[in-house]
């Protein structure tokens, strides 16, 4: 009887928790300064740091699959995950830590011109997606060519 193998190791589910671990210590944890929309070396250390997660991410869940079609599914499932925990995770730490959250210049100028009498009101009525939607298909497409890397082919 032939077993079926998860494509979630515990490589991939690390590399799919890292943006968020790293987001949590960022930004409630030791509350890094802004950059206030200036690209640094940081930013792009970042950008290629999360590029490589998702890649890992990818090839990890590819190299347990069969076919290419499972390889390409593998490493989408892992990008979306990763970006999805990510997203709910700011979700969460902006509705629970309001204030510690609240750092940043451009949020706070935001905040008094918006007229709202606290921070929270003003978050919740200005939710909008901010930047996940392109971190979800930057990830979808560095995770998928990840997993087909990672693809095990019939030699």
């Amino acid at each position: 009887m032939p077993t079926i193998k998860s494509m979630l190791s515990v490589g991939t589910v690390l590399t799919v928790l890292t943006p968020t671990a790293a987001f949590v210590l960022h930004d409630l944890v030791f509350q890094l300064p802004d950059n206030q929309h200036e690209a640094s070396l940081g930013f792009f250390v970042t950008g290629v740091g999360l590029l490589f997660v998702w890649t890992l991410g990818g090839y990890l869940a590819g190299r347990r699959t069969p076919t290419v079609f499972a390889a390409i599914s593998a490493g989408l499932t892992t990008a979306v995950m990763s970006v999805g925990i990510l997203w709910l995770t700011f979700i969460t730490l902006n509705g629970l830590f309001t204030d510690r959250m609240s750092y940043e210049p451009d949020r706070i100028r935001a905040f008094r011109a918006s007229g709202y009498p606290t921070m929270r009101e003003y978050l919740n009525h200005s939710l909008a997606p901010g930047p996940f939607p392109l971190l979800m298909g930057a990830a979808v497409i560095v995770g998928t060519a990840g997993s087909l890397l990672g693809e095990k082919r019939e030699r």
